[in-house]
């Protein structure tokens, strides 16, 4: 007996030990989409050189130059942050590979800086031109929230993500509480970020405020606020909100509960029109 449990000992020394799941030289490579030239950043400007000197987490980065600079554009669930944050070290994981152009809003204020003083930016790694902020879409590790003061880029950062999302990588994947939802499901005040899409039933405006609305319910079904100054936006852009009823639309914001699941545009670049399966901003 003793000479069994011996060789059992040696075997269990000996054998190499298991691999991790995942962690297999046959795993798929990350996709590293690129912005080739300046021109594909427009209308951003390229503003900065610098170097990258440590990732800080999944949406900053600190510099060699001392700023902390903040991935604008994205929204990154809480279960997603390990792995987006192993992407951008991978993406500056040695010191050939740490230069980086910053590219900003136009404008020398509102949308280059944050409240707390760190830059906000879309990122390119100088070698190879590869684009932080399509990284992390494109592999399924966030979802693209443009905002009012940083909007630029939108339909690149939308269409990465359509890709990943049809291709069921990373928060997209088949099970996903991150899933797109559907207006036409029952759906729950979830009180978090969600990308919604369903065809529009009707559209009324009450009290200056314009409603979305997708079922014959408004008190129960779903429904996209749209406020005065987010309408007069649309309308600088020749968009007409009334003409949205029928039309199949996408939206994206904070679900929350107002008779029934509610969300309130932020901007005009979170509402998408959908024709034959394909997106396109407002």
């Amino acid at each position: 007996m003793a000479r069994i449990v011996i060789l059992a000992l040696f075997l269990l020394l000996a054998s190499p030990p298991a691999q991790a799941q995942g962690t297999g030289t046959d795993a798929p490579a990350p996709i590293l989409p690129t912005l080739e030239t300046a021109a594909d950043a427009r209308p951003l400007s390229e503003t900065r050189n610098d170097r990258v000197r440590k990732v800080i987490d999944q949406l900053r980065i600190l510099t060699q130059g001392g700023r902390i600079v903040e991935l604008s554009g994205l929204e990154i669930p809480d279960d997603f942050v390990f792995e987006s944050n192993e992407i951008i070290k991978l993406i500056f994981k040695d010191e050939s590979n740490s230069d980086i152009w910053m590219y900003q809003t136009a404008g020398a204020g509102e949308g280059r800086v944050n409240r707390l003083g760190h830059d906000l930016a879309h990122v390119v790694r100088r070698n190879g031109r590869i684009w932080v902020q399509g990284a992390l879409l494109a592999n399924g590790y966030a979802r693209a929230l443009p905002t009012p003061s940083n909007p630029e880029l939108a339909d690149k950062m939308f269409a990465l993500e359509d890709d990943a999302r049809e291709h069921k990588r990373g928060l997209w994947a088949d099970g996903s509480t991150h899933k797109m939802l559907y207006a036409d499901h029952a759906l729950e005040p979830m009180n978090r970020f969600a990308v919604v899409q369903g065809k529009v039933l009707k559209v009324a405006t009450v009290n200056n405020v314009t409603y979305l609305n997708f079922g014959n319910d408004w008190s129960r079904d779903f429904t996209i606020g749209i406020p005065a100054t987010v309408r007069q936006a649309m309308g600088r852009k020749k968009i007409d909100v009334f003409a949205l009823q029928g039309k199949t639309v996408r939206v994206r914001g904070w679900m929350r509960y107002y008779n029934g699941p509610y969300i309130e545009l932020e901007h005009p670049v979170l509402l998408q029109q959908v024709s034959d399966g394909v997106t396109q901003s407002q």
